[in-house]
């Protein structure tokens, strides 16, 4: 009992690790197994040492029990020893050990959890830095804009450009009306002054009085000598002085009324330009408010994003002190052999040691096993290393992309900063010079204010604690503050004393000595191990300890042999050094990253050139001896094919290519159209080097083939040979006819031409060759022939014709008697004509050369033969009757006597009395009088007298007319026709003008030369509209007729056939009418049938709308109209549906097969096909929700199927109807089951049967791979299953059948396929694991290898002899890596691929270690670069960046930022290009110098010497031209403006001879060039709009132009018929129409328009006088003709005595035309009834004429018949 008690005891401590387990075996292991462990299992995961001493001390006490156990060798109470042993054994390995491992999984997620803490700070980083307080915009990580402020920076300074233009058109129009408002003053000025000028002292003061009424004031006071304008009339001519006083003021008051309206006109537009400003002011007003908003918001944003970045930033800086400190502690808690690792190896040692002596105890040598496993440590089966110890502590992030969260007024993000003004108050793209924007004219207070940002009111910027020190940022308070602040006791420590860069980074959680919570690190650049130790006493300071500096060592000689350095510090906390270039470049000193590794140096260049990538291709060969600049030696010559003298320029910058030139390519020109006509030519190169060109002849060869030659020097031509010229041949025989002219017979240039030779006749045609060497055609030309002249032409000539065709053409011809001359005959000139004769002349008298004076000679024929001469005594020679006599011999004139001359005698007193007349001859044929008007008016002429002896007649002048009101209120209304305004034959007629009534009256002038008076009329007056007006919005200006104006828009549409008018009435108080509005009216639906609607329109009219609608057929719901709210558009019409037809009973359907389009009523439209026959039909339902109706169909039936007693039934078909369908059936003999029969789904079917059959197999589970089976029948009485082996047979393969039903049918025959492995390359990739091949029980798995990816599959093979086959994994693939990552090194990638990883890389820079490129983690990554220093780029050499202002904020590739803009002076926009090459200097390009222009205005007044125009170095000497004296030449503003001259005067202009003449008043101000100041406008007569161009030399006339003559338009051509013109001018101003009577009435004269296009005026002269009739003509009328003439024509006519009916009087239509006359009647008398002893004979009974002759019958008596004394009564009878 002792052994077994103690064993228990010994056993308690092991039990403590597990508690409850069984051994594996079935015998129970007794109250040992029962003890429980929790009060050991509790503190088991303790991370601290506490439970590990009491472990190790339980474990030493088991120990010790097993030593003592191994005396005996025995179990206790007897009880096995083996299953004792093997139980605690058990424990040891499985308990103990899982206790250990968990032990170590726990301490392992401690480890794990705290170095996490770093990730976790940088993930709150991360997403602290994320939307919306960071940066979305470009760049990596850390380097990138912030979310928003870019668009808003360039939204806001656009704004501000926008602004600015604002700002500028209005500063321009106010600049514009300042010089308007002096225009107008300097107008009225100028026009008022210039009147009151010309009349002031001019007027007698009594103007104003009534001159009737006043005429003593004139009498009794002279008038002033000499008014300007008038003539003196001494005090004599009172009314004629009035008259020319009235005459001057009336010139005054338009001189004045045009004053005032130039004056009104240049004010109205002065008005409407200050209008114009005031909308340009709120235009400017509203942009500032505008960009004001926008200010605000970027502000906004910029603070928002800040403040809560600089607060992410703090947040993590103190995360990652928190995390450091953690890290440290659990670090040194955790790791090493004084760590927990140590710990966890001390109880695995024991624990294995315990092992290794309950292995001895069953051993047959227990003591001597046991005594080793004591004395010397057993092998361990591992060990326990934390992975996180190995690991090295992550560096702080670098790249916080948090800006100066410690110093926030450096921040350039956040609003409120100096950097930030600079950053984002930048201004426009096109002014980027900051605000204010500059402005052209500063201190103009009419302008607006300079464009400028508004004051920051974002919290950054106005926050009351933080406006001199954050900006914005809430003030950063100590933690001991913060913890008073909250009332917590005061820490014990005190915080030390630090500088700033004393090299630790110090995160106080708590101060105090019982909780002291002090971490601290060492800051960038500081190594070591920082340690805070607890003060010693309270208040006292803490310490600080453990961190040295890092220092950079110097890099290599070689790498600074191009430098010269004074190193001051190598610290890299102070790090110092100062360096520049021996050579070229600037030198660059870059502190190193890391403890003990060099700093590095850049910006100085190697002083070598390098070679042009291409030379030799290039047309060069080079021989390069030394390419150093300082020793340089490089000489090229033009290569073959290559012409010119070939140049090399050194490089100009160190480590550019040096350049050649002067070489080209030697090339051929090409041949002339001419050289190339007869070839098809290809040109495929023209280069002497690689000359191709293609050649063709287009006709035919010489011989041998065509080609073209290459010049023999460059630019000549290449020569073509070897092809003849494509040519016609002369025909052989062309015949005789033509004259051929052959200038080329060439084809492409064809040119021959021919005529008909002499003696031929026709048209000659050329046709050219069809092909070449072939002969031209002509044709066209044959023989003329002349045919004999008429018997008229040969009267005088005797003809004899041999030949009449024209080569051999031979008449001859003699003059006959009664002809003299010499005969000559002349050939025809076309086929077919006549030949001439002439030569012979016949006997003719002459005409008299004198002596014919006063005769008119009608000369018929003078042919002595033929004589007919006749003659009558001309006008004026009235005395006598004329003879002719025929001459006596052929030649002599014929004589004419017979005719004298006659005389005029002069006219009556009074017919002379308003005529002065002069007689010089009254003979008739030489009649001479002048005549002139004492009036002054007309043109006086004499008329020669009709008839000898008569006196002559004086016409053309007329008395002084009356004069024509002016116009004025009394002649407003009137329309006047004045036909005379002669007192004497005064007709002047009128009527009332359009929109005036009454009866209008003309009262002539009480004397010549005064006014005639017009009375009668009035306006009429239009009332409003009784319309309806609703379409219309109109104003009302005035409702008389003459002066009607309202003003009228539409409120809806207007009508396009009419426009927008009020049209005035037509009679006095009527409404006037609007049109050009239509209605305002709803316009129709479309498709409102279609829709569903019957609509019925009364009214469409919004006013009073009546239109009403019912749904239409196969619609449903109410119909609802509602009017539209804006005129023409369409009303609306709602409530209808359509009805909605649903689907009969299938049993109505079963015959039909369907197609349904549509269900709707409307639109219904459904297919039916019959199944069975029949025409089928679809009728739609009657109404909504009803179904349609089928129709058409025959019912479908049924069929029997094929087989029925075989397949086991027994059938009775009562009726195979489809709708009445009746079948039964049963199993038939040897068959089992329930028969069932279904009918069939559709007529024309046959129906089923089922149920009955025998035993039926099933098919197997899992039917083995190498058979391959097809399933006919598994009913046992016709089981059928086919059999294929996959792979090889075992005799015959087959499928066995069940032997009862629903049994599987069993396979056999088959033997299984084993599949091969794979190929070894088809493995690559791939872990493969093999358990079985064999196709029935295949067991291979595979998974991807290292460095492949995917998911593997292996596919079991299919075929006999072939592998299986894997899929699923590919290499894993590195990327390369990006371009600025790889400059600083020269790589060759020869796969990247993972398992096959190979990139070779050399530095192109100094390589700090091993080079090499290391393959990435996973696929898709860029592999990485290490062991070369970034390479940079250097500075352009001196001179390189003339032009330019860099900034040079990085030169390494990685981080290149180089910003450069164009110096002043240069133009352009400046581009900095990175180099490719390590330490070549990066490029500068964009800008050039900027140039001015030469000015172009005032240019003449300077002399300048130009010695340089470009900004930079601009210079110019300036002397003026028209004064002593220097002037000023002063550089443009910007590239391509003119450059500025000043200090000269520029000379004066002169003024233009008679300007006045050319039509322009003209007002100069001042006609210096400098103040240049001159105006103008049209004089009277004159139109346009005038405009003065400043001249453009010194005493040179400044120019006008702009004003032309008014012109008078034609009159009508009827208005024109009476009066012959002379048109001199018809320009008002000089206005000049000659008019003389056509007709010889009355005395013509052309008045000028009044107004340009207005028509001139012809008056005096009377459009034509009709005649009077012929005096038999008039027979039955009495005639008064009071006037013939045309236009006044008056002839009244009435029936004569004994005439009947209404006489009308018909006026010619032409001048000399008589009149016409119609209407009467002669009356007539009837026959009485003859008595019987007279005898009648009538002659006539119309009572003028009547004639009857009277016999007596019985011959006594007088007989007479008495006229009747009435129409229509019977004349008597008398006298018998």
């Amino acid at each position: 009992m002792k052994l077994e008690f103690s064993l228990l005891l010994v056993l308690l401590p092991v039990l403590a690790f597990k508690g409850g387990r069984r051994h594996a075996g079935n015998e129970p292991a007794g109250t040992l197994l029962e003890v429980s462990s929790d009060q050991y299992s509790n503190g088991r995961h303790k991370i601290g040492g506490q439970y590990h001493d009491d472990r190790m001390k339980e474990l030493q006490k088991v120990k010790d029990a097993l030593i003592g156990m191994m005396q005996d060798g025995q179990a206790p109470g007897g009880k096995n020893f083996n299953f004792y042993m093997s139980t605690v054994v058990n424990m040891v390995n499985v308990t103990m050990r899982t206790s250990l491992e968990e032990q170590f999984s726990a301490d392992k997620a401690v480890m794990n959890a705290s170095f996490r803490q770093f990730e976790s700070c940088r993930s709150t980083l991360v997403s602290g830095l994320s939307w919306p307080n960071a940066i979305l915009d470009g760049g990596d990580y850390g380097d990138q804009s912030y979310s928003g402020l870019s668009v808003s920076k360039k939204a806001h300074n656009d704004c501000r450009e926008i602004q600015n233009q604002k700002k500028q058109l209005y500063d321009a129009c106010v600049d514009d009306e300042r010089i308007r408002w002096a225009t107008v003053k300097a107008a009225c000025d100028h026009n008022f002054g210039k009147l009151y000028n010309s009349v002031s002292a001019h007027s007698t003061g009594a103007w104003s009085k009534q001159c009737d009424t006043q005429l003593e004031v004139f009498t009794n006071t002279l008038p002033d000598p000499d008014p300007t304008g008038l003539v003196d009339l001494g005090d004599t001519d009172t009314e004629g002085y009035l008259i020319a006083q009235f005459n001057y003021w009336d010139r005054k008051l338009e001189e004045f009324l045009r004053a005032e309206a130039l004056c009104k006109n240049a004010t109205a537009k002065a008005e409407a330009e200050k209008l114009d400003c005031s909308g340009k002011l709120e235009a400017f007003t509203n942009a500032s408010k505008e960009c004001d908003l926008r200010q605000d918001g970027m502000d906004a944003l910029a603070c928002q994003q800040a403040v809560t970045r600089h607060s992410r930033c703090s947040d993590y800086d103190w995360c990652y002190g928190a995390a450091v400190n953690e890290w440290t502690v659990t670090k040194a808690t955790m790791c090493g052999p004084w760590g927990k690792e140590g710990a966890l190896d001390d109880e695995l040692a024991l624990l294995d040691q315990i092992e290794c002596v309950l292995s001895a105890l069953t051993s047959s040598d227990a003591s001597t096993k046991a005594a080793e496993c004591l004395n010397s440590a057993p092998k361990r089966d591992g060990e326990f290393k934390f992975p996180e110890c190995s690991k090295v502590m992550p560096p702080k992030e670098a790249k916080q992309n948090c800006g100066s969260h410690l110093s926030p007024l450096e921040d350039p993000d956040m609003a409120g900063t100096t950097f930030y003004v600079d950053k984002y108050y930048t201004g426009p793209d096109s002014n980027p010079t900051g605000y204010p924007l500059p402005e052209l004219s500063k201190d103009d207070p009419d302008h607006a204010p300079a464009v400028d940002v508004k004051a920051c009111v974002a919290p950054c910027c106005t926050h009351s604690e933080a406006v001199n020190t954050t900006r914005g940022l809430p003030e950063v308070k100590n933690k001991s503050d913060i913890l008073r602040a909250a009332g917590i006791a005061d820490a014990e420590c005190a915080s030390p004393s630090r500088s700033a860069d004393d090299g630790f980074i110090v995160y106080e959680g708590s101060l105090s000595m019982d909780s002291f919570n002090v971490r601290a690190s060492c800051a960038d650049n500081y190594k070591g191990h920082a340690v805070a130790t607890v003060c010693k006493k309270r208040g006292e300071p803490y310490t600080i300890s453990g961190c040295t500096t890092e220092v950079c060592r110097a890099p290599s000689t070689k790498e600074k042999e191009d430098y010269e350095l004074v190193e001051q510090s190598l610290e890299m906390p102070f790090f110092s050094i100062h360096a520049k270039c021996k050579g070229t470049g600037t030198a660059e000193v870059q502190r190193c990253s890391k403890h003990d590794e060099p700093y590095v140096l850049s910006g100085c260049l190697p002083f070598t050139c390098k070679s042009p990538k291409a030379s030799v291709g290039d047309g060069y060969q080079v021989f390069e001896g030394s390419k150093r600049m300082d020793g340089w030696d490089v000489k090229a010559s033009c290569a073959t094919g290559y012409e010119g003298t070939a140049v090399v320029k050194m490089c100009s910058e160190p480590l550019t290519p040096y350049s050649l030139s002067g070489c080209g390519p030697s090339k051929c020109g090409m041949p002339t159209t001419e050289q190339m006509r007869d070839y098809e030519v290809t040109v495929l190169d023209l280069h002497l080097p690689t000359f191709a060109v293609a050649v063709k002849c287009r006709g035919i060869t010489t011989g041998s083939e065509p080609e073209a030659v290459p010049c023999m020097k460059a630019g000549d031509p290449f020569t073509l040979k070897n092809c003849k010229p494509m040519e016609c041949l002369s025909p052989r025989n062309s015949g005789d006819g033509y004259q051929v002219f052959e200038t080329s017979r060439l084809m492409h240039n064809f040119h021959v031409t021919a005529s008909c030779a002499a003696g031929y006749a026709g048209t000659a045609q050329v046709r050219k060759c069809v092909d070449p060497e072939a002969p031209y055609v002509i044709s066209g030309c044959g023989a003329k022939k002349c045919v004999m002249p008429t018997d008229k032409a040969l009267k005088y000539y005797e003809v004899a014709a041999q030949s009449l065709e024209i080569p051999s053409f031979a008449v001859s011809a003699q003059c006959q008697i009664g002809a003299s001359g010499t005969a000559q005959v002349t050939p025809c000139d076309k086929d077919g004509e006549a030949f001439k004769v002439d030569g012979c002349t016949p006997h003719a008298c002459q005409s008299p050369l004198a002596g014919a004076d006063g005769y008119v000679v009608f000369e018929k024929s003078r042919l002595m033969e033929d004589f007919n001469v006749t003659a009558v005594c001309a006008k004026g020679y009235n005395k006598g009757k004329a003879i002719v006599t025929m001459c006596k011999e052929p030649g002599q004139p014929y004589l004419l006597t017979g005719c004298g001359a006659g005389s005029c005698t002069e006219p009556s007193a009074k017919a002379a009395f308003d005529y002065r007349y002069t007689a010089y001859s009254l003979e008739m044929p030489s009649f001479s009088v002048a005549v002139s008007c004492p009036s002054g008016k007309g043109k006086g002429m004499a008329k020669e007298c009709p008839r000898e002896d008569q006196p002559f007649t004086l016409e053309g002048c007329e008395p002084i007319p009356c004069k024509s009101p002016t116009s004025g209120p009394g002649t407003a209304g009137y329309m006047v026709f004045e036909t005379s305004l002669n007192p004497y034959e005064f007709n002047v007629s009128a009527i009332c003008a359009d929109g005036y009534q009454g009866t209008p009256a003309v009262k002539v002038c009480s004397e010549g030369g005064k006014t005639y008076s017009l009375t009668g009329c009035k306006a009429r007056s239009c009332s409003p509209p009784t319309m309806d007006v609703d379409p219309y919005v109109t104003t009302v200006h005035s409702l008389e007729i003459p002066s009607f104006s309202v003003t009228t828009k539409c409120k809806g549409v207007k009508d396009p056939s009419k426009p927008i008018m009020a049209v005035p009435c037509t009679r006095d108080l009527q409404p006037y009418t609007l049109e050009g509005c239509l209605p305002l009216m709803c316009s129709s639906p479309t498709k409102t049938a279609e829709d569903g609607y019957a609509v019925v329109e009364t009214n469409k009219l919004i006013k009073g709308f009546n239109v009403k609608a019912t749904c239409a057929d196969g619609y449903m719901g109410t119909a609802k109209v509602a009017a539209c709210n804006v005129s023409h558009t369409p009303y609306h019409l709602s409530g209808c549906r359509p009805q909605k037809c649903v689907e009969p009973p299938k049993e109505e359907m079963e015959n039909y097969e369907l197609t349904v389009h549509s269900m709707e009523k409307p639109s219904f439209s459904i297919t039916a096909q019959c199944r069975s026959g029949g025409a089928g039909e679809a009728v739609p339902c009657q109404g909504d929700g009803r179904a349609f109706h089928l129709k058409g169909c025959l019912p479908a039936a049924c069929t029997s199927p094929r087989k029925t007693l075989d397949d086991g039934y027994m059938v009775y078909e009562d009726n195979l109807g489809f709708k009445d369908f009746s079948v039964t059936a049963s199993c038939a003999a040897g068959y089992q089951g329930t028969a069932l029969v279904e009918k069939c789904r559709k007529g024309g079917e046959p129906y089923q049967l089922s149920g009955c059959g025998g035993a039926q197999c099933t098919v197997p589970a899992k039917i083995p791979f190498q058979y391959n089976i097809t399933t006919y029948s598994l009913e046992l009485p016709s089981f059928s299953v086919s059999v294929r082996c996959r792979g090889h047979s075992d005799g015959s393969p087959q499928a066995v059948p069940c032997k009862k039903d629903g049994e599987p049918f069993s396979l056999e025959g088959c033997l299984p396929i084993t599949c091969l492995s794979p190929r070894k390359d088809a493995e690559a990739g791939y872990t493969v694991f093999e358990g079985s091949k064999t196709t029935d029980h295949f067991d291979v798995n595979a998974s991807c290898a290292d460095g492949y990816q995917g998911v593997a599959s292996v596919k079991m093979c299919t075929e006999v002899d072939t592998a299986y086959e894997l899929s699923g994994c590919s290499a894993q693939r590195c990327v390369s890596p990006r371009d600025v990552e790889t400059y600083s090194y020269e790589l060759t990638e020869h796969s990247l691929e993972l398992p096959s990883f190979s990139v070779t890389a050399r530095c192109k820079t100094t390589a700090t270690g091993a080079v090499k490129a290391i393959p990435c983690t996973q696929d898709g990554e860029s592999y990485t670069l290490e062991g070369c220093l970034p390479g940079k780029c250097s500075s352009p050499m001196a001179g390189a960046d003339d032009g330019y202002v860099v900034y040079e904020a990085n030169k390494q590739f990685d981080r290149f930022d180089v910003k450069a803009s164009c110096a002043s002076g240069y133009e352009g926009t400046a581009v900095v290009q990175m180099c490719s090459e390590p330490e070549t200097p990066y490029t500068l390009s964009g800008c050039s110098t900027a140039t001015c222009t030469e000015p172009l205005d005032a240019y003449k007044a300077y002399e300048l010497t130009k010695h340089s125009l470009q900004r930079p170095s601009f210079s110019v000497s300036v002397k003026c031209r028209y004064s002593s004296g220097a002037g000023l030449a002063t550089v443009c503003a910007n590239a391509g403006e003119p450059f500025q001259l000043s200090g000269c005067p520029l000379g004066e202009c002169t003024s233009p001879v008679k300007a006045l003449d050319a039509g322009y008043v003209v007002y100069e101000a001042s006609k210096n060039r400098e103040t240049f100041n001159v105006t103008a406008s049209c004089a009277s007569g004159y139109k346009g709009v005038p405009s003065v161009t400043e001249c453009t030399a010194h005493q040179s006339p400044y120019s006008l132009e702009g004003c032309a003559p008014e012109k008078c338009a034609e009159p009508t051509d009827a208005e024109k018929d009476p009066y012959d013109l002379n048109i001199f001018s018809t320009e008002r101003p000089s206005f000049s129409i000659t008019a003389a009577c056509k007709y010889g009435s009355g005395s013509g004269k052309a008045k000028a328009c009044t107004k340009d296009g207005e028509a001139y005026t012809l008056e005096g002269c009377h459009a034509g006088a009709c005649e009077s009739p012929r005096t038999d003509a008039q027979d039955g009328y009495v005639v008064y003709e009071a006037s013939k003439f045309l236009d006044s024509f008056n002839v009244t006519a009435s029936c004569a005595n004994m005439y009947r009916g209404t006489a009308a009087v018909t006026k010619c239509s032409q001048n000399g035309e008589a009149y016409g006359l119609d209407g009467c009647d002669a009356e007539t008398c009837m026959e009485p009834d003859v008595e019987a002893n007279y005898e009648v004979t009538t002659y006539s009974l119309e009572r003028p004429s009547f004639s009857v002759s009277v016999k007596c019958k019985n011959g006594a008596g007088t007989p007479k018949a008495v006229r009747c004394s009435m129409d229509g009564m019977a004349y008597t009878l008398e006298g018998c």
